[in-house]
């Protein structure tokens, strides 16, 4: 799946491994994502943390 990750620097990917659901749990498709005020803040190094900013479905 496409997604976009934060690791200190912003990271496009087409082939992000598809979450596998638990047996509890549903698995939604997205057909469009956004990325909110804190995502934009963690691009600007207000935090220091590894993060998963917005997955994004084919």
């Amino acid at each position: 799946m496409r997604a976009i990750s934060f690791n200190r620097k912003l990271k496009y990917s087409t082939d992000y491994p598809i979450p596998v659901r638990a047996e509890d749990e549903a698995l939604v498709k997205i057909s469009y994502a956004g990325i909110c005020a804190t995502d934009l803040e963690i691009v600007l190094a207000f935090f220091t943390c590894n993060s998963l900013l917005s997955r994004m479905s084919r």
